[in-house]
């Protein structure tokens, strides 16, 4: 998606991180224990979702596979502490890209990808146009502390920081990567990268000469290359020059080391690059464009998750028999439940006053679930933590059978600040029984 070489053009100014590690620290230790803001492009994970279970492959793959793909993803970012802010596409985006026409109809996913998002606590946006567009300017304006998406028009449309997954799922295949691996790219290192080296101007010229979403580009084109940009009152007036200007330069390069392309020369007819084009990636359709008004960020609150709602979702749409469905949410949704439940338990304001045994929204969930803790990591910085399940498992499913009660035991990992912040004597007591590990410095 997007203006596909952009990323490879880029790569250099790239650095990989862990999505888990870079919440911690560039969140929770850096902005007083707050979570970072990120929004993700939520058209592109339906696509992905869509493309791994295509039909021939659909009968064989159990009961809503899309769906269940994405309870699982939603579930995995349950374990990451920073606010997500899905953001979907809206009925004015372009009605063509790639010379397809674009169906601006809601899919049946979305509606209950929706659903689902706000069972577990997160946040959804509907853009105006294109959700690419809009994350990369609430990313620009400082709403969003970055991107989580696959799509490199957010470059061109002017994002700051963007996170991306190292390799996407293709069509028709099951790809299994490290969900916690990502790259980072920055504005700042695509403009100060040796081998990069992009300003804006000079992302938004690779989208005019590569092609993307909304036309075929310069054929043979390879990359951005800088021409004269002088003022004119008519853009076709200005076009008229800038095309000469691009000629010129592709035969005769001012850039040291640049070679010559003059078989590009013939294929720049008057026609290009075509303004309706341009206007898409100059002026996209946000919540910032003219009437219209942008999103209230104070809205976005920490995940707070409902633990019945996505119990029942599960029970709805993929008819897991009980002891199947507690099984996997024990493995893949309750740690994402703690560590949700130990950061408001760290966070003064979350705290309610009187007794409380099992609560999500206070931290009490968590305090009254962990019970020891098992051991110490210096890489990532964590513990991992003794929890008694049966708490969790009374709200999943709250008309269970009384051996509900009587839970399991399980461990979970758990980043060291939060639990810090939320059980500091057990943590103490746990270093001075092990003086093998110093307590970590927590700021």
């Amino acid at each position: 998606m997007g203006i596909p070489k952009l990323w490879q053009i880029v790569l250099q100014s790239t650095q990989p991180c862990s999505l888990i590690e870079y919440t911690i620290t560039h969140g929770i230790h850096n902005q007083n224990g707050s979570m970072l803001k990120i929004g993700i492009d939520a058209s592109i994970w339906i696509v992905q979702c869509e493309a791994i279970f295509w039909r021939p492959r659909h009968a064989q793959a159990g009961e809503n596979p899309e769906l269940r793909t994405l309870l699982f993803r939603l579930a995995y970012l349950l374990q990451c502490a920073f606010i997500p802010i899905f953001v979907f596409d809206g009925p004015l985006r372009p009605g063509m890209k790639r010379g397809k026409k674009v169906s601006i109809k809601a899919r049946w996913l979305e509606r209950h990808f929706k659903d689902m998002i706000s069972a577990f606590g997160f946040n959804h946006h509907d853009a105006p146009g294109e959700a690419e567009a809009e994350l990369a300017h609430m990313n620009r304006v400082g709403m969003l502390d970055a991107i989580i998406t696959e799509d490199s028009d957010t470059l061109v449309f002017g994002a700051k920081t963007i996170l991306r997954r190292p390799s996407a799922p293709k069509a028709g295949k099951k790809t299994k990567t490290d969900p916690d691996l990502y790259s980072l790219y920055s504005a700042e290192h695509i403009h100060n990268a040796e081998g990069v080296r992009l300003t804006e101007g000079g992302l938004f010229l690779s989208a005019v000469l590569l092609g993307g979403d909304y036309t075929d580009g310069l054929q043979g084109s390879r990359g951005p290359l800088t021409c004269g940009s002088e003022s004119y009152e008519q853009l076709s007036d200005f076009l008229n020059v800038w095309r000469g200007g691009l000629r010129a330069e592709l035969l005769s390069p001012t850039i040291s080391g640049a070679s010559k392309h003059p078989a590009l020369v013939d294929k720049i007819n008057n026609d290009f690059p075509n303004v309706q084009v341009l206007k898409y990636y100059a002026l996209p359709a946000t919540s910032w464009s003219d009437g219209r008004t942008p999103p209230n960020e104070n809205m976005w609150n920490p995940p707070l998750p409902d633990i019945t709602r996505i119990s029942a979702f599960c029970d709805r749409f993929f008819h897991w028999e009980q002891d199947m469905r507690l099984s996997r949410l024990r493995k893949n949704i309750w740690p994402g439940i703690m560590i949700q439940s130990l950061y408001r338990l760290g966070k003064p304001e979350f705290s309610t006053p009187g007794p409380s045994l099992h609560n999500v929204s206070d931290g009490s969930l968590a305090n009254s679930s962990i019970q020891s803790i098992q051991k110490y990591t210096r890489s990532p910085n964590g513990y991992t933590v003794r929890i008694q399940t049966s708490l969790i498992d009374e709200q999943a499913i709250p008309d269970g059978p009384g051996s509900l009660s009587e839970g399991c035991k399980m461990n979970v990992k758990i980043p060291a600040i939060l639990l810090y912040r939320a059980l500091p004597l057990m943590v103490n007591v746990f270093h001075e029984r092990k003086p093998q590990f110093p307590l970590p410095d927590f700021g």
